[in-house]
């Protein structure tokens, strides 16, 4: 599953995806790249992932909460969680974040 803005082999702005919390990026056997967009104040409750996942902060402030452990996201930051890791996520500004999921870790 991708879209036409995303392509195999072409560059792409990903400023320019979405409009909603979440747009899929790409989706195939391996991986899914998601754009996720929180608004100040905003969260994702704790959920889990199946397989492993890589967060990347693009823009905005907030934290990356696993169990009682909260992380600071700031633009640059970066994250590799293991599989099935209950995690959050808190917007103290828009948060901008590309997520990777590992599918075939599932």
């Amino acid at each position: 599953m991708s879209n036409e803005s995303t392509l195999p082999n072409k560059v792409i702005d990903l400023k320019s995806i979405g409009g909603g919390k979440f747009s899929s990026i790409v989706k195939n056997a391996q991986f899914e790249a998601i754009h996720v967009m929180i608004q100040a104040g905003g969260s994702l409750p704790p959920h889990q992932a199946q397989g492993s996942a890589i967060v990347q902060c693009l823009s905005g402030k907030g934290s990356f909460i696993i169990g009682e452990e909260s992380q600071e996201l700031t633009p640059g930051a970066w994250l590799y969680m293991s599989p099935k890791t209950m995690h959050a996520v808190e917007a103290e500004e828009t948060l901008t974040l590309l997520v990777i999921k590992i599918l075939s870790d599932q």
